[in-house]
């Protein structure tokens, strides 16, 4: 998660799975987060937020496989 190549410390990710199970995580002093067990052929939510940016596409709407690594999210 970056703004003008500056990481973002802090911006919480919320994910919502297809059961409307809710789990929250906080970016990294590098801009990173991480959910795990989150199970393939999902279709998942994550929203972001952060006090000091605004983003881009704060809302993302992703269907897992096994090849989904990175969902990112620029700010503004």
């Amino acid at each position: 998660m970056n703004s003008g190549g500056r990481k973002i410390v802090g911006a919480s990710v919320k994910l919502t799975d297809g059961e409307g199970s809710v789990r929250v995580v906080y970016t990294n002093t590098f801009g990173y987060y991480r959910f795990e067990d989150v199970p393939v052929g999902q279709t998942i939510i994550f929203d972001v937020r952060a006090k000091r940016y605004s983003f881009t596409q704060p809302t993302q709407v992703v269907s897992l496989s096994e090849e989904t690594i990175n969902v990112n999210f620029t700010a503004y």
